[in-house]
Order: C-alpha cells, then structure tokens, then sequence
C-alpha cells in the first residue's frame, strides 16, 4: 500500500546558515562550516575548530523563559520547526496532528547541558544533576515541557542496617 508524503515547508539551522536561504546560500558558495571553537576553551585538546552554529538568536523563535529551559539543540529544533510551519504558510492554522510529521536530524543532543551538569555534580557532589530530561534527542520537539509524573513510593523490600 503506498503512501503519499508531501513536504510543505523546511527549516534549517546549521553552521553555514540559520534558516533555509543563508544556508543554501552558504553551500552554493562552498562556504564551510568549520571554525575555531567559541563555546568553550578548547587549549586541552588536540582539536580546536569545530562546526558550531554562528549568529542563532533563539529569541526569535521563542521567550526568554523557554531560552533558559531548553538546551541550545532543543532551541535550535524549535527554530527549524517554526521556519518549516512558516514556510508552509500553515502558522495559526496546523492541521490535524495525525495527519502531520516532523523529521529531525541531530548527531547528540544535549551536550552543553550535559557538560553543565556533569561539572555541577562532581564539584557539588550533594548536588542531583538534572540533565537527563533536556538532554535526550527526542525532547527537541517538545514544547512546552510536560509536567512530571507523580512519584510513586515504592516500599523498600529488604533493609539492611
């Protein structure tokens, strides 16, 4: 049984472009991606250049509140997300939702969140890291998060003393 597919709208966000013209553009010029590294200080490694998203103004696709909530990759999905809708001409008009689907492309997610929590952990030991949740690939399209699942008690089945 075949089925019928058709893209409505793209949206991009890469280290030649942050939406589908620039980047376009960039790779039509042979522009390349690869930079020396800004995120962070690279002097300990032996590579120092990388390909990193230059000039990504999340605030243009979301709230400041929502900024600070997702990871960088998760902002960045959202920022294609919205240009694909846009392009499409579908903003303030979505159609239904099991009509509708969303491909996205990422290598890892969450790293920057990661690398911060790892850090807060080993030098505030007492600390609960809580990067899990904003770290994971398949939380990038995800907006607003969900609430939190209640937390069950579990009685514990043997205590030892």
């Amino acid at each position: 049984m075949a089925h019928r597919v058709v893209v409505t709208g793209l949206g991009l966000v890469t280290p030649v472009g942050t939406d589908v013209d620039s980047t376009w553009t960039a790779l039509l010029a042979g522009t390349p991606g690869a930079a020396p590294i800004t995120k962070f200080d690279p002097r300990k490694l032996s590579v120092r250049f990388a390909c990193e998203v230059k000039g990504f103004d999340p605030l243009k696709y979301i709230d400041r509140k929502e900024a600070r909530r997702y990871d960088l990759f998760a902002q960045f999905a959202l920022a294609a997300a919205h240009q694909a809708v846009t392009q499409a001409g579908l903003e303030g008009k979505f159609p239904s939702p099991e009509r509708t689907g969303v491909i996205i492309g990422s290598g890892i997610g969450g790293m920057q969140t990661y690398a911060e929590q790892l850090s807060s952990y080993v030098c505030i030991p007492t600390s609960r890291p809580a990067w899990s949740p904003s770290a994971t690939v398949s939380r990038a399209p995800t907006t607003p998060p969900s609430p939190p699942a209640p937390r069950r008690r579990t009685p514990s089945a043997t205590r030892f003393t």
